[in-house]
């Protein structure tokens, strides 16, 4: 069978620069120093290994009790990295050099360095019902050379699901694996990889390159060697794609997927402990459960394309307590598995299997494995569990939503896990919560001719996503930046929320299978995401990308259907349009009638489209007069916005009184520059009362009870300064609560420059208009940086630098963008000094390193890099010896990296005279 998202790599190999101990450099001896914890384990561990090795070999005896109590000390906060920063314990990995001169003291506490072809498994898990708590629970596990370790990573491995027969590389301790996000190494210059076949690049025009030359990188089952250091990244993402591969991927490809799609056969292994004995659930509920109410869900969600049907075992005991199975869930699941092989079910004959048990996990109800079998209930057999985790099996991760920091519906922000309220993968389910169409698409459940990919402006008709049939499911929106899509759906089975059934509901699908994130169209609204949805008349603009969607009317069609305007472009010199509101009455009792009416118009003669807040959660319909029966006693603010569908509005509101309401309006004025600001959110802090300022700058928030009120007002792009003082004591309607806005400059962009994993002071960071210089520890902070894409660069004369861990160019969307990290690049000198005592200082006159004693060949060897290609001159410095070039003149010539360029003690010097 071949699973979609599990793809087999017997014959690709990958490469990435990585060149953790490529470059080791040695300070100046330290005294002996006790164990600390901490980075300083490191520090301390590391300066015993730097005296170690520049000690005589007869006298390293008397260190090596420091160093191994040093080790020990170093494996504790080591083991703690792995687990929370594997990116940042792999930085802490002993060179293969010095593990070659640890003795054998030392070197059993250290980590073991492992690669080769093996299989990721990824475990996902779902929070009890009811739970307060939203953080996702994942799990995995990498099988490797016959075991198999508890795996932690980071970068795009994040996003990986299960996988089989992979490279992969990193750091093992403790049973716990730091898995590197590049799925190659790069060899040091003496490391040899026995068994694997050499593989030279030929992809380089006019150049060749031999198998002792270049650089050498493994990847699983092959070494390959580079003609030149710009293949790297090159081969790094194109390779890297490949693991990204699926068989339906956002795009989307015609074949019928057999993992996907379907009859399932679900094996549910019922099982029972000696200390928590009994039936976990009655086989005829949990049978029709996953029979009827899960396979109906999956049939109409796939429109006919998969079903599932389950065989449910008599209840099997397990040979250990469930207080044992509390701490080894991969061995409840293989003893299930046996339990059932022995009474005569094979789960080798069913597509899917669960384990079901009473509830003895106190963090989830559900767990499984992301894109293969293997599915445990933890004592909730409910739909939203089986469901949910049947999703995961079939290669989903979880539907979670954004939450940008600056107001808006998109931008800097953080990922809300189970975010989606109205999909099964997110945290609540039901049989009516379709996955959203990015998923079903991944899937092969929604066909790419029913997704439309939008690359022109237009109107387009997006149906229902529930009933089968349909022309077109979903909108696809590309970003400029590549990295994501905006996929847009509409909803009609969610009937008691009236914006999903009048509107479009809007999430980031990306070009790899990783969650979705339902964006908010109204940020920080009373309902929270239930009125996410971008409703009828309303324009969601995203200014970077220059994409305007505004869903204009209801189709009127069986199934029901919705016009889609969609804007595509800067649009620039665009002005706004021009509004007034007018209501046939200001003052009715209750239950009475009014019609508001919008006069507007464009100077630009752009279509307009009418959006109406009635100020109670509840809207009007896409036109320019509306009329509303008011049943409740209170005071209304009635606002209309009117937009030209391509990121300009105009908004203006009127008040309503109905009956004689015993609570208040306080309004006031916003103003930039003494001109009015519009689309400022004023809210009382209680987070039930939120309203908007107009075009000309005034708000009025209405329904406010007597009582201490503190008055807050937030806009994108400005900070607010109050004109009064807080808080406001209400006992009657009040006037001239204004406030005062200054607009943000820019925005930061931070990173670091580093050299071996050493920061690298001077280097100038720019992004083409604004520059920063980096300081001691090679920080930098770009300052005033305007929203948009920005390419960044980082030099200094000598060096040359590449970005670490992000792609060009980067975007400023609203907040402080971090992380923007550069590391040195270029290629390597290595070789050896023949006729020394003691290590020598080698130099290309930027660069600096100290070499090493190689015991098992009796040789000091060094290894200089990374070094840009041109030509330099190299020395090797020992106090009181001549040490001169044995084998090359300089200056050297570096287009590749080079090896035997050796030196040698040809005398010493002369004692200066007194």
């Amino acid at each position: 069978m071949t699973l979609p998202f599990r793809q087999r790599w017997a014959s690709f190999w990958l490469a990435t620069l990585f060149l953790l101990g490529c470059n080791q450099t040695t300070p100046p001896a330290a005294e002996p120093r006790p164990a600390v914890v901490g980075a300083n384990a490191f520090t301390a561990f590391d300066a015993w290994t730097e005296r170690y090795l520049r000690t005589d070999a007869a006298a390293r005896s008397s260190l090596v009790p420091e160093g191994e109590s040093l080790a020990m000390t170093r494996r504790e906060a080591l083991s703690a990295l792995i687990s929370a920063a594997p990116r940042e314990a792999l930085r802490h990995e002993v060179a293969f050099h010095v593990r070659g001169e640890m003795p054998e003291q030392v070197l059993r506490h250290l980590e073991q360095p492992v690669s080769g072809m093996g299989d990721l498994n990824v475990l996902s898990a779902l929070p009890p019902e009811g739970t307060s708590e939203q953080q996702e629970h994942v799990e995995r596990f990498v099988t490797l050379a016959g075991r198999t370790y508890r795996a932690f990573v980071y970068g795009w491995r994040l996003d990986q699901p299960s996988q089989e027969n992979i490279p992969l590389h990193g750091m093992v301790l403790d049973e716990r694996m730091a898995v590197s996000d590049s799925p190659v190494r790069v060899l040091a210059p003496e490391e040899s990889v026995q068994g694997l076949p050499v593989r030279l690049d030929t992809s380089c025009a006019g150049r060749s390159v031999s198998a002792g030359g270049g650089l050498r990188v493994h990847a699983g089952d092959v070494v390959m060697v580079l003609c030149e250091q710009q293949r790297l990244s090159v081969l790094s993402e194109s390779l890297k794609d490949k693991s990204r591969e699926q068989e339906r991927s956002a795009l989307g490809v015609s074949q019928l997927s057999a993992w996907t799609e379907g009859h399932k056969r679900v094996l549910l292994i019922l099982v029972d402990f000696s200390d928590l004995p009994g039936e976990p659930v009655s086989a005829s509920t949990v049978q029709t459960l996953i029979d009827t109410t899960v396979s109906n869900y999956l049939k109409a969600s796939s429109y006919g394309r998969t079903t599932v049907g389950a065989t449910v075992t008599p209840v099997l005991r397990m040979p250990e307590t469930a207080a044992f199975y509390k701490n080894d869930r991969a061995a409840l699941q293989r003893h299930a598995r046996e339990a059932a092989l022995a009474a005569g079910w094979d789960t080798a004959g069913y597509e899917l299997d669960i384990i079901g048990f009473k509830k003895i996990y106190s963090d989830w109800a559900g767990l499984a494995t992301v894109g293969n079998k293997g599915q445990w209930v933890n004592g909730e057999f409910s739909f939203r569990v089986i469901a949910h985790e049947l999703g995961h099996n079939l290669g989903l991760r979880h539907a979670n939503a954004w939450v940008p920091t600056n107001g808006l519906s998109i931008g800097e922000g953080t990922n809300q896990d189970y975010g989606h309220p109205f999909d099964t993968m997110g945290l609540n389910g039901t049989p009516k919560y379709d996955f959203n169409t990015w998923f079903k698409t991944l899937l092969g459940w929604v066909e790419p001719t029913q997704v439309q990919t939008v690359t022109a402006s237009g109107t387009y008709r997006l149906y229902a996503l529930e009933p089968s049939g349909s022309s077109t499911y979903a909108l696809r929106i590309p970003r400029s930046s590549g990295t994501k899509s905006y996929w847009v759906d509409f909803r009609q089975s969610v009937t008691a929320n009236r914006w999903f059934m009048n509107g479009v509901s809007i999430n980031w699908g990306y070009t790899t299978p990783q969650a979705s994130h339902l964006l908010d169209m109204t940020p920080g609204s009373p309902s929270g995401r239930n009125d996410s949805a971008l409703v009828i008349g309303r324009t969601f603009s995203d200014e970077n990308a220059g994409i305007h969607v505004t869903p204009v009317r209801l189709g009127g069609t069986q199934p029901q259907s919705l016009d889609v305007v969609v804007n595509l472009g800067s649009f620039p010199g665009n002005r706004a349009p021009q509004l007034s509101v007018s209501a046939s009455a200001t003052a009715v009792p209750l239950n009475g009638s009014v019609t508001f009416t919008a006069t507007a118009q464009d100077p630009d003669g752009d279509a307009l489209a009418y959006y109406w807040d009635f100020g109670d959660d509840t809207f009007g319909t896409n036109s320019p007069t509306v009329s509303r029966t008011f049943n409740a006693t209170r005071d209304y603010r009635v606002r209309c916005t009117v937009t030209d569908m391509k990121g300009r509005t105009a908004s203006a509101s009127v008040l309503v009184k109905v009956g004689a309401p015993s609570s208040f309006v306080l309004s006031g004025r916003v103003t930039h520059g003494g001109l009015p600001l519009a689309d400022v959110r004023i809210s009382d802090g209680t987070g039930t009362r939120v309203t908007y300022t107009d075009s000309d700058g005034r708000y009025a928030l209405a329904h406010v009870p007597s009582g201490n009120h503190t008055l807050n007002a937030n806009r994108y792009g400005y900070t607010l300064t109050r004109g009064f003082t807080v808080p406001v004591a209400v006992s009657g309607a009040q006037t001239g609560l204004d406030f005062t806005a200054t607009a943000i400059s820019g925005y930061t962009i931070q990173g670091r420059v580093m050299h071996g994993g050493i920061g690298v002071a001077g280097v100038r960071v720019s992004d083409g208009t604004r520059s920063a210089v980096t300081n001691s520890t090679g920080d930098y902070s770009l300052e005033g940086v305007l929203d948009g894409f920005h390419t960044l660069t980082a030099t200094l004369e000598g060096w040359q630098f590449i970005p670490q861990g992000f792609t060009q160019p980067i975007e400023v969307q609203g907040g402080t963008v971090t992380g923007k990290n550069f590391t040195s690049s270029g290629w390597y000198a290595y070789g050896t000094i023949s006729g020394a005592t003691g290590p020598a200082t080698i130099s290309d006159g930027l660069r600096t390193t100290t070499s090493y004693y190689s015991s098992g060949q009796g040789i000091w060897r060094y290894s200089l890099g990374p070094i840009p290609a041109g030509q330099w001159t190299l020395t090797a410095s020992i106090p009181g010896a001549v040490v001169e070039p044995a084998n090359f003149t300089n200056p050297i010539t570096l287009t590749a990296s080079r090896g035997a360029l050796d030196f040698v003690v040809t005398g010493t010097v002369a004692a200066s005279p007194r």
